[in-house]
């Protein structure tokens, strides 16, 4: 993960050494709402038994939200952090040593941003759901079509039929703190980076076949949002 931040951070700055850092609060009225999409790397640091403890991950968002004041908002994300090794696909199941099931949220989000410059301070809760055994199914739902934006996979079962899967569900929490810069004086849009941690307890299930694990894991994700 070290050569990876090294790696962005080289690409990166050149770039947004002369970026307007500013966001301007003259042009606050007219850029309540924002749209943010973020793709990123990390890993899944939850001690065993956990599924996927101990995997590097890639990881994706989607959020929007409404500005309350320049400093303070409020919004909503799904997200989807998915393992890089390890056995996920259909006949995987938590009885096989290489499990590594795909991890998905539906938060409520709320960010602040101190000052008048690009960091922002957010803190999400909502639900945190495992995919614990996959299935083909006729109908789509909104994190499938979601994730297939996220990473480009259009999740699509024999004969056209969709890959749906099995979720448990629990109570989870995050935490980011990040940087934007503006892509322009006249740009809405800002790219940036954000460190991000989640967290969530998940209980036993006999039907996934999991015991009670405490599901962590920390991303670096380069963000783009417009304003």
């Amino acid at each position: 993960m070290h050569r990876f931040l090294l790696l962005l951070g080289a690409l990166l700055a050149p770039a947004l050494a002369a970026a307007d850092t500013r966001f301007h609060e003259r042009d606050f009225d007219a850029h309540r709402v924002w749209v943010g999409v973020g793709l990123g790397y990390g890993s899944i640091s939850s001690d065993a038994p956990a599924p996927s403890a101990h995997r590097k991950v890639i990881s994706g968002s989607i959020e929007t939200g409404y500005r309350l004041t320049p400093q303070w908002g409020l919004g909503a994300e799904f997200g989807v952090v998915a393992p890089t090794t390890g056995c996920d696909g259909k006949g995987c199941t938590a009885l096989v040593p290489e499990f590594a099931p795909n991890f998905t949220r539906w938060f409520l989000l709320g960010e602040y941003r101190p000052g008048n410059g690009g960091m922002s301070i957010g803190l999400g809760a909502g639900k945190s759901l495992m995919c614990y055994r996959y299935y083909e199914t006729d109908r789509w739902t909104w994190g499938q079509v979601l994730a297939a934006m996220v990473f480009g996979d259009d999740g699509e079962g024999a004969h056209g039929r969709a890959t749906g899967c099995k979720r448990l569900g629990a109570f989870g929490a995050s935490a980011s703190i990040g940087y934007q810069w503006s892509l322009g004086e006249d740009e809405p849009a800002t790219l940036g980076l954000r460190l991000r941690g989640e967290t969530a307890k998940f209980a036993a299930s006999r039907k996934a076949g999991t015991p009670e694990f405490h599901h962590r894991a920390v991303m670096m994700q380069l963000q783009l949002i417009f304003n």
